[in-house]
């Protein structure tokens, strides 16, 4: 079986190993249903991405994590969260290394999109790869948020409270790979 690469953003959808596997070993099977998912997602329809990915039957960790990225594009995002928690978690706060870099950056930016910045910042800081676009998205976004915050709430934000002001997301929430 071909080893399982996780710790980049190769696409799912990559060549094909002789065992028919993908370099995240990754089934055609699932990686068509990704390439499908991406598509659907590509035409604003999370919905149909998420209906397509229950009809398959299919089960996959990358599964796990479109239908997480469908949650937060339909602003379903406590669940969002969830989902992507279960693919990074391990004991207690830590992240499992062994995960693709594109399930913590989703799992930051589900965090950040629920208000918990502090959660984000966290996560961001675990999984360095500060060059990643995702990072370099949701790192720019904090710093447009702190510098539209007062004098008060910057105050209130070193002094360890959160300002009641979420960051705002620009951009597209998750990603596939």
């Amino acid at each position: 079986m071909a080893k399982k690469n996780f710790h980049n953003r190769n696409s799912v959808s990559s060549q094909a190993s002789a065992d028919g596997r993908t370099a995240n070993g990754v089934s055609p099977e699932i990686a068509n249903l990704l390439v499908k998912v991406k598509q659907l997602l590509e035409e604003q329809a999370p919905e149909k991405a998420i209906d397509a990915i229950s009809r398959s039957k299919l089960s996959s960790p990358w599964l796990t994590n479109a239908i997480g990225v469908c949650a937060m594009r339909l602003g379903n995002i406590t669940q969002a969260a969830g989902l992507f928690q279960s693919l990074v978690g391990h004991s207690g706060v830590m992240l499992r290394r062994d995960t693709p870099v594109v399930f913590r950056t989703n799992y930051a930016t589900a965090l950040l999109a629920s208000n918990n910045l502090a959660g984000c910042l966290s996560v961001l800081h675990e999984i360095g790869h500060e060059d990643d676009p995702t990072i370099v998205r949701l790192r720019a976004a904090i710093r447009e948020w702190k510098r539209s915050l007062s004098w008060w709430q910057r105050l209130r934000w070193y002094s360890g409270d959160s300002p009641k002001k979420p960051v705002t997301l620009d951009f597209s929430l998750g990603e596939l790979d």
